[in-house]
């Protein structure tokens, strides 16, 4: 499947879009080359990114202004209301260490990938690498 968008243009075959909307032509070919292969699953809508907001996800480490060599990896769509939940006590796993400050913030935009870094910092060698380069 390779695909061809197509802006509209003054005097062009496409009928009128609005304004920052574009048109997208699927066409099947057997054997794509790979540098121009787009797979685009049945069934999903195609908009500009102006139109779609991504749903970003945010990795943050925070550290304990009671205990400042303590800190605490999180993710979270919403980083300020989780900063007044983790002092608010209502995480187990932050509310002995109260209160916390902000100390890293790191925004992707794919939802998953935030949930692998933030793995990956809980792991023993992501522990060993924010200690390193983030702390």
């Amino acid at each position: 499947m390779v695909s061809s968008v197509a802006r509209k243009r003054e005097g062009g075959l496409l009928p009128d879009l609005p304004s920052g909307q574009l048109r997208l032509t699927l066409s099947i070919d057997h054997n794509p080359p790979r540098s121009r292969f787009l797979a685009i699953c049945l069934g999903t809508a195609v908009a500009p990114s102006s139109v779609v907001t991504p749903s970003k996800r945010f990795v943050y480490i925070l550290r304990s202004l009671g205990d400042r060599d303590r800190y605490y990896t999180g993710v979270t769509s919403n980083v300020q209301k989780r900063l007044a939940e983790h002092n608010a006590g209502e995480c187990v796993h932050t509310v002995r260490h109260r209160p916390w400050e902000l100390d890293l913030v790191i925004v992707f935009r794919e939802p998953t990938r935030a949930l692998a870094f933030e793995r990956y910092l809980k792991s023993g060698s992501g522990s060993a690498f924010a200690q390193r380069h983030l702390r």
